[in-house]
């Protein structure tokens, strides 16, 4: 049985200079954030259980956008790759399986809804 924390739920910023000391923290998923990859040096995307998507702005992190799954079915964010153009591929997983959705941003700024490329 796998337990929950609040803390995986978190987006924390940590200085590497200073022995890891936290900087900043912000808790912006509802169920454990499964992945966050940074796009751009002050960009990072998250994918959680909860089924969304967030773009979150460092080194203060502050959500700048949420995209839930449009996929019937899809229950939660598994994984996430990013590219350095700013195309991510998302995995899923749900009651009825697991699919992909490959998303693009207009700009690397993350402020506005992706594009859906593809899904499956």
């Amino acid at each position: 049985m796998q337990g929950f924390s609040r803390e995986n739920c978190e987006v924390k910023v940590f200085d590497l200079r200073a022995s890891l000391s936290e900087l900043h923290s912000l808790p912006c998923a509802d169920q454990t954030i499964e992945a966050l990859r940074q796009v751009s040096g002050d960009r990072c995307l998250t994918a959680s259980k909860d089924g969304h998507i967030r773009a979150v702005s460092l080194p203060a992190p502050k959500v700048l956008l949420e995209r839930r799954s449009t996929k019937i079915g899809a229950a939660g964010y598994t994984a996430l790759g990013v590219s350095a153009s700013g195309t991510a591929l998302c995995a899923w997983v749900g009651p009825e399986g697991v699919g992909l959705e490959l998303l693009a941003w207009d700009d690397l700024r993350l402020e506005h809804q992706p594009q859906v490329l593809a899904t499956t």
